[in-house]
């Protein structure tokens, strides 16, 4: 424990010169323990964290200021292709003790987020903190209903899902007929698709099952049969290592176990917490064996990466004549570039299928498909997104001129939430994009509890009768609930 010192005060009484002087105090016993977390908000894995939490360590002792920075703590999220590094400020509270990290903006739902703290930080007697890793799980936040409407308002199809205790959907039902009553949203629509999904306890994607309405013809009764299941694998890191595809549960009758009908797997490798190549099979290969050397498929992905986890190059191959990846027959189809800036957020990104006058592919003559920039505010955040598909007149891309296919922008509220999508078709008149005259196409209007939680998803494909945006009779599309009781 730390030494804890009691400062005492000496009385000296007037009775003359002389007199014992006393013995000296003992100096302090000096500092060389190291400081450590004593709590964390939110706690080393939580499952239910709020999208708009920063993260806070409470330390036993008071800190050195001058080590605790940006470069001393680090957020991760984890996808499918990576672990990439969230933007924040850190602060310290030099009276409680803690290190603060806000995230620039709100997390994302129903996602993993590591945290590390590195040893630089350190006491005031320059005691190094011996570093440490803690995890949490946002809140998942999943759909419960989603209502679709054809353009005179009538309900077309719905769908329900089943959740657990932690917010992640079991089971989902689409009915797309009202019943014998004729009325919609009650307990005798005809359901006609059903499908399953399993989450392990700390929210990973474990299996997507497609279901069909078994010997009764009925969907969602005991009979129901799996026709087809999507299983994921992930390692100690959590990172995602093998996808299979089945459509048969095999010999033992039972889903999930050895002798599956398998008819897919892909297989991942990484290099920390950055995805470096995924591989496709789509047949066992000579031997009728799957998951052995000979198993072949059409393409495989060549990944690369920055310093921050980002994905900077995914390049597709197709595996030649003899199906197998990695081999000298391969030849690449196409590449996509990603550019981010200081905010870890994606700024452009550029799609490349044709190797150019050298035939050489990844370098500088490669020829442009199409690329998409991306406007951000200052903190990361989406504004607009434009997709240019032509060079224009001049023939050069990246330049004024470059002919653009569509544009989508971003509202935000004060929590830097996402309030409105929108999608625009058209440049207008004027035929300049992100002008008042740009032709809207649809947009969808979210709403959010406290918590930063949302609650409803609307999306309209029209203006209505009025032939105005944004008035009570434009054309309701699709119109979703959210889960906030989990």
């Amino acid at each position: 424990m730390k030494a804890r010192f009691l400062l005492v005060l000496a009385v000296v009484g007037c009775g003359g010169s002389g007199g014992d002087p006393g013995t000296p105090d003992a100096p302090p016993t000096p500092d060389t323990e190291p400081p450590y977390i004593v709590s964390s908000t939110p706690g080393d894995g939580e499952m239910k964290a709020s999208i708009l939490t920063s993260f806070t360590f409470v330390f036993n002792e008071a800190l050195d200021p001058s080590t605790v920075s940006v470069g001393t703590v680090n957020v991760m999220r984890r996808d499918d292709s990576s672990f990439p590094m969230i933007a924040g400020t850190v602060t310290y509270d030099e009276t409680a003790h803690s290190v603060i990290f806000t995230p620039l903006a709100p997390l994302q739902y129903d996602s993993l987020y590591i945290v590390t703290l590195g040893g630089a930080i350190k006491d005031t007697s320059g005691n190094a903190f011996a570093g440490g890793t803690q995890s949490l799980h946002t809140y998942a936040n999943f759909v419960t209903r989603e209502v679709q409407y054809a353009a005179n308002g009538q309900i077309t199809t719905w769908t329900g899902y089943v959740l657990d205790a932690n917010g992640h959907e079991t089971d989902s039902l689409t009915y797309t007929a009202p019943g014998a009553n004729t009325t919609w949203l009650d307990g005798d629509d005809v359901a006609s698709q059903r499908y399953g999904f399993a989450y392990a306890a700390d929210g990973r994607f474990l299996a997507y099952r497609q279901l069909d309405a078994g010997n009764d013809g009925i969907v969602n009764t005991s009979d129901d049969r799996i026709t087809l299941q999507d299983s994921y694998t992930f390692d100690a890191m959590l990172r995602l290592i093998r996808f299979a595809e089945a459509n048969g549960p095999g010999g033992d009758a039972t889903w999930g176990t050895a002798d599956d009908l398998q008819v897919e797997h892909a297989e991942y490798a990484w290099d920390g917490y950055a995805i470096t190549s995924h591989e496709d099979f789509t047949n066992a290969g000579g031997d009728g064996i799957w998951n052995n050397a000979d198993d072949t498929g059409t393409f495989w992905r060549q990944v690369t990466h920055d310093t921050s986890n980002n994905i900077t190059r995914s390049t597709y191959t197709t595996n030649g004549l003899d199906g197998l990846p990695m081999t000298g027959d391969d030849s690449i189809q196409s590449s996509i570039v990603f550019e981010y800036d200081a905010t870890y957020s994606s700024t452009r990104s550029i799609s490349y299928n044709n190797p150019g006058s050298d035939g050489v592919w990844l370098d500088a003559d490669d020829r442009v498909q199409y690329y998409s920039r991306n406007d951000l505010d200052a903190d990361g955040q989406l504004l607009a997104r434009v997709t240019y598909v032509g060079a224009g007149g001049d023939q050069m891309w990246f330049t004024s001129d470059d002919t653009a296919a569509g544009r989508q922008t971003r509202t935000y509220n004060a929590t830097k939430l996402v309030v409105e999508r929108a999608s625009y078709s058209s440049a207008g008149g004027d035929n300049m994009w992100g002008t008042s005259d740009d032709v809207l196409g649809n947009y969808a209007a979210s709403s959010y509890d406290a918590n930063g939680n949302r609650t409803s998803e609307k999306i309209y494909t029209g203006a209505g009768g009025d032939g105005v945006w944004h008035t009570a009779d434009d054309v309701l599309f699709l119109d979703r609930q959210f889960d906030t009781s989990h």
